[in-house]
């Protein structure tokens, strides 16, 4: 089949995803677990070390998740080991900051605090324990503050059996919200403050030392009533009072009035103040109301960096009898079940152990993964021919539990079983294929599972009910792109349609089947048992006959069909349930549509193609009173004329393409309420673009391609919610956008596609890059000559982290000029496959053009002079890995003596032996060492 009439057979078809994603990672076999953001200087020994995921509660503060997370400014990580000593200390911005740091296994005290500046804190020092940890309200200047909203919390746990710290944080202080009220023009509050409260207190909110006054801002409201708020460490029953000084005509008056109550943590304290004038005495009187402090509880917060693994072991086994050490490759993807984290794995490097599949995986300079439950989406197994052994798809999604030392381990479920019903009409269907199908290839090579065939589904009962994909899943958007590249196909029908196969007849066992998608190859004739195969739902088929299309299955929702007949039947609209019709007839002699549209209640979307520069392809006049179409597209239909009456009022999308396609012919569409137009006529243009388009302001997707433009009109100014403008096709067209559509192109509110090398420019800024594309470099480095064409200021962006080692002779100018693009060599000792990845663009103004490279890596044998013999004795065979390890374990790159090797052969042996290291084959790596 062409690749040119394949592309065109299918331009209904929105394009598929790639049925794996191509992304690769390079395999490190060093096991490592390690924080985020975990610098050198925070290990604090060498000994077996180990983490937890910190999880904090505001239950006991009454709060949310999200009212603690909004809370806490300040917080301070404090960590005690178990003889209760000191070990460090950590200042985080906020919760959702919070990274812990690896800590050797061992017993320890994790304390927390929060919303304190650590000038204010003391007792954090090493020959300090929790106990001597003091807070206060006096800062070293000696002025006194009002206490902020400060939490604490505490946990012990074991780090190396323990995988999580669960702290419920509470307050270490309470409110005061005070109301004053009876306060005359004629007195003053001077000021309002709380005696008697703690200056300082402990972790476990013991008062400490002497007490202070704290002042308390007041605040006047219109309706005379003053209002204040102090937070405050707790009082106690005896000492504490509020001070209240007024002033009056009659002077300055103070008032202390004893609390009846103390002030309690995480209380609100409502106090209710009242001055009075009687009889020449001047009073105050209060009571005070106590209610808790925070909302209702309804969830954890749980602080965003979790325990964060570079490597990651996972040991599968199958139900499913499975030669594992037949697996080449494999395609993995899991998304974790609480941040909907999605990780990729892509690995030729996989090794088996007896039934065992071990796969390992590192995330090196890339999003390490966090440990716990995983939904596996994605797990492929292939064999060195690309042969599928295993897909999870054809199960029901499977969990993954990564623990805190990155291993997991998962007995996969057995496939399911085609049903003896289906089988051999499965067979018989490949059997009955042509050679070169795509489908016959794979189903062939996959062999006797069934359920390994590409695009085959199964339900439980292993019942076959999917052959090809739900295209109904992909409805929408046909309208605007149904008429790419029409104009430019010349293929005969016989070049469109394939090779031609008959459907055996054992084809209608599939008695569950749904969906039958399958229009690769065309048919000598579709069989009339089609008919009575009921539970279809979905058909797409190619038929190279002449002859009338039968009657389809009542059921139907979605009928695509490639003919070369000349009748599209008046029976399909005996199909009622149909969402979707597309038709695209072949046959020279012209098509007639006899269906009556207006029958099909259910029908939404509906597409119609014919061949070009024939003008008797005929529809009913009933397509004009589709009231409940969304979407429409005629192609091909010549000597077009929409009628005056017309009655789509559903239709929001609609795509129109022919040869001589005349404004005047589709003018009642200006009445219309569509978001989408697409039209593609060569002669479109030619008496002039019609103003009138210009008045559908719904319109948000404009297709103008392959129109004749010489020049955007001015008129298209006046669709105030375009998004998109698509203005491929038109040779002649220059210039630049009219004045508000350039408006809403400079506020990238606009998309406009146009050919990179036509004389048309949307903002009037040029920018053409030579060459277009750069696929590959060397792995031994090159250089490139970029020559740039613009009339204005453009620069160089280059990805972060790229720069070290790609390299421009200039990365800014004004107008022409030529850049040198310098890439280093990709290659060293490592024998993994390290290939970059990279991409840079020129800009300007808000023109970009990306280039996307990709350089492979070499590896060079750098075996040193000293691994002779002798070495090899000690050593072994020479490997780049094991000569990394040696230099990363001994710091020492060379050994001049054999007491060095002998030493050095000890330590990398004595290393493996608690970290074993698998080579590119998945061979565990040995050394001799025969000191």
């Amino acid at each position: 089949m062409a690749v040119d009439s394949r592309r065109r057979s299918k331009r209904f078809i929105i394009q598929k995803e790639s049925r794996y994603e191509k992304i690769t990672y390079s395999i490190v076999l060093l096991w490592s677990v390690l924080f985020c953001s975990c610098q050198k200087e925070d290990t604090l020994t060498t000994v077996p070390e180990g983490g937890v995921q910190l999880n904090f509660s505001g239950a006991q503060a009454n709060l949310s998740a999200e009212e603690l997370s909004n809370i806490v400014e300040t917080f301070h990580v404090l960590i005690y080991d178990e003889t209760g000593n000191f070990v460090r200390h950590s200042e985080y911005e906020n919760l959702k900051s919070v990274s812990p740091v690896k800590l050797p296994i061992g017993q320890y005290t994790f304390a927390y605090l929060s919303n304190i500046k650590s000038d204010l804190i003391s007792g954090i020092q090493e020959d300090k324990k929790l106990e001597d940890i003091t807070l206060s309200l006096e800062e070293s200047e000696g002025n006194v503050l009002s206490a902020g909203s400060i939490f604490k919390g505490i946990d012990t746990l074991t780090v190396g059996k323990d995988s999580k710290s669960n702290a419920a944080l509470q307050r270490l202080v309470g409110r005061m919200d005070i109301e004053l009220k009876g306060i005359g023009n004629d007195v003053t509050v001077k000021s309002v403050a709380l005696t008697g409260s703690p200056k300082k207190i402990r972790f476990n909110g013991e008062a400490e030392g002497e007490s202070v006054k704290l002042n308390i801002p007041m605040a006047k409201k219109q309706d005379g009533v003053y209002v204040g708020q102090a937070i405050t460490f707790p009082t106690t029953d005896s000492v504490a009072s509020l001070e209240f000084v007024l002033e009056s005509n009659e002077g300055v008056k103070t008032f202390d009035i004893p609390l009846k109550n103390k002030v309690e943590a995480n209380k609100i304290h409502t106090i209710h103040a009242t001055s009075n004038l009687t009889g020449g005495i001047w009073n105050i009187t209060f009571d005070m109301e106590t209610t808790p402090w925070g909302a209702t509880i309804s969830e954890d917060v749980t602080a965003n960096e979790m325990l964060l693994l570079d490597t990651v072991h996972l040991h599968l086994t199958f139900a499913d009898q499975m030669n594992v050490g037949s697996i080449r490759n494999i395609h993995l993807s899991i998304k974790n079940k609480k941040t909907d984290q999605t990780v990729y794995f892509h690995s030729p490097r996989c090794s088996s152990d007896k039934d065992t599949l071990l796969i390992t995986q590192s995330f090196f300079g890339r999003e390490k993964l966090s440990d716990g439950e995983y939904t596996i989406t994605d797990f492929v197994c292939l064999d060195s021919l690309g042969t599928t052994l295993y897909d999870i798809r054809m199960c029901n999604p499977q969990t993954l539990v990564i623990d805190e030392n990155g291993t997991a381990c998962l007995h996969l479920p057995a496939l399911p079983t085609v049903s003896e019903t289906d089988r051999q009409a499965m067979f018989d269907l490949r059997d009955a294929l042509p050679a070169d199908n795509d489908y016959a290839l794979q189903w062939k090579r996959a062999g006797q599972k069934i359920s390994l065939w590409e695009g085959v589904t199964l339900n439980e009962e292993g019942r076959v009910v999917g052959i090809g994909y739900d295209e109904l899943k992909y409805l929408g958007n046909y309208a605007t792109k149904a008429i790419a590249g029409t104009m430019s196909d010349t293929t005969t029908p016989d070049e469109e349609l394939g090779v031609s196969w008959s459907l055996p007849e054992s084809f209608k066992q599939l008695t569950a089947l749904k969906i039958f998608n399958f229009d690769d190859n065309p048919l000598t004739e579709i069989p009339a048992f089609l008919k009575d195969m009921t539970t279809l739902e979905q058909l797409s088929i190619s038929c190279t006959a002449e002859n009338t299309l039968p009657v389809f299955p009542a059921n139907l929702r979605y009928l695509l069909v490639y003919s070369n007949t000349t009748v599209f039947p008046a029976h399909i609209a005996d199909l009622t349930q149909l969402e979707y019709i597309g038709f695209a007839g072949f046959n020279k002699k012209g098509i007639t549509i006899e269906t009556d549209f207006t029958k099909l209640s259910n029908l939404r979307v509906l597409e119609l193609e014919a061949e070009m520069n024939i003008n008797n392809n005929t529809f009913p006049a009933s397509l004009w009173n589709c009231s409940q179409l969304n979407e429409l597209t005629l192609i091909g239909f010549n000597n077009l004329q929409f009628p005056s009456s017309l009655n789509l009022s559903s239709l929001t999308k609609l795509g129109i393409c022919n040869t001589d396609l005349q404004p005047v012919q589709i003018e009642p569409i200006r009445n219309l309420s569509l978001t989408s137009l697409g039209i593609s006529s060569p002669v479109f243009s030619k008496n002039g673009f019609p103003d009138w388009i210009g008045t559908m302001t719904t319109i948000t997707d404009l297709s103008l391609e392959n129109c004749g433009l010489t020049t955007v009109p001015a008129s298209l100014d006046g669709l105030i919610n375009l998004t998109s403008l698509n203005l491929w096709g038109n040779p002649d067209l220059n210039g630049k956008l009219p004045e508000k559509l350039l408006e809403k192109y400079n506020n990238n509110s606009l998309r406009v596609d146009i050919e990179s090398d036509s004389d048309f420019v949307p903002d009037g800024i040029l920018l053409k890059i030579t060459p277009e594309y750069i696929s590959t470099f060397s792995a031994a480095g090159d250089t490139c000559r970029l020559t740039v064409e613009s009339n204005t200021d453009w620069v160089v962006e280059i990805s972060e982290g790229d720069s070290e080692y790609i390299h421009f002779s200039r990365t800014t100018g004004n107008g022409n000029a030529t850049v040198i693009l310098t890439v280093d060599a990709n290659q060293g000792i490592e024998e993994y496959n390290n290939s970059r990845y990279f991409n840079f663009s020129f800009i300007a103004g808000s023109h970009r053009r990306d280039f996307y490279v990709y350089q492979p890596y070499e590896q060079v044998i750098l075996k040193p002079v000293w691994w002779n013999q002798l070495g090899e004795r000690y050593l072994g065979e020479y490997s780049a890995i094991k000569y990394r390890l040696i230099v990363e374990l001994t710091g020492q790159t060379e050994f001049a003596t054999t007491e060095e090797m002998t030493e050095a052969a000890k330590t990398l042996k004595n290393y493996l032996a608690e970290n074993p290291v698998y080579d590119e084959n998945g061979q565990l790596i040995t050394v001799p060492y025969a000191g």
